[in-house]
C-alpha cells in the first residue's frame, strides 16, 4: 500500500513539474509574432522632433527571455542623438506575470535598471484585448525626485506594428503622449 501511495505520489509530481516546467515556454511563446527585424520612424510629441532607427526581438537563452534592442537617431530643433535601448522580457511562472529590465543609454544611473525581482521600478508587460503593454516606473530627468510611469502600448500589424509611448506624472495630470512609432519588417 505504502508503495502504491509512493508510486502514485511520484506520477502525480512528475506529471505537475512537467506542467509547471512548461508555462513559462508557452508564455514566451505568446511573444513569439512580435519577433523579426524592424525598420523604425516615429515622432516625438513632447520634444517636437522625429527619429528613425531599427529593432530587433528576439528570444534569448533558449527562449526563457525575449530581447528588444533598440537603435534611434532622436533628431530636434539643432538636435541630433544616437539612442540605445534594451528591454529584456521575462515570465515568473509563480506569479503567472512578465516582467521587463529596461536599460536606456540616455540614463545610465536610471532607477528603470533593475535586477532585483522585488524591485519597484522593474518594468511589466501584459496584455490588453489585441495590444501588448510594456509599462515601467520613470524619474523625471530634471528632478529625480519626482517619478511618473511610462507606458509603450504595442498593435500589431499586417507590415509590423505600431507603438504608442505615453507618460502619467505623479501629481495627478492626465496622460500626456509623447511619441509614435511605426516599426516595418525588414
Amino acid at each position: 500500500m505504502t508503495r502504491t501511495r509512493s508510486a502514485f505520489l511520484l506520477a502525480t509530481l512528475m506529471t505537475c513539474s512537467s506542467a509547471f516546467a512548461q508555462q513559462p515556454a508557452d508564455a514566451m511563446e505568446r511573444l513569439a509574432p512580435y519577433e523579426g527585424t524592424y525598420t523604425l520612424d516615429g515622432f516625438a510629441q513632447i520634444e517636437e522632433g522625429t527619429f528613425d532607427g531599427t529593432l530587433t526581438v528576439a528570444p534569448i537563452l533558449n527562449g526563457h527571455f525575449q530581447q528588444w534592442d533598440w537603435t534611434l537617431t532622436m533628431r530636434g530643433e539643432s538636435m541630433e542623438e544616437a539612442v540605445y535601448l534594451r528591454f529584456v522580457v521575462s515570465h515568473d511562472a509563480s506569479t503567472g506575470r512578465y516582467a521587463i529590465h529596461r536599460f536606456d543609454s540616455r540614463d545610465a544611473d536610471s532607477p528603470t535598471r533593475a535586477a532585483s525581482i522585488t524591485d519597484p521600478h522593474r518594468g511589466t508587460l501584459s496584455f490588453d484585448g489585441d495590444a501588448l503593454v510594456m509599462s515601467w516606473p520613470s524619474s523625471n530627468p530634471n528632478n529625480p525626485a519626482q517619478t511618473g510611469h511610462l507606458r509603450n502600448t504595442v498593435r500589431l500589424d499586417a507590415d509590423g506594428f505600431t507603438v504608442t509611448t505615453d507618460a502619467k506624472p505623479d501629481d495627478g495630470s492626465p496622460r500626456v503622449a509623447i511619441a509614435t512609432t511605426n516599426a516595418s519588417r525588414r
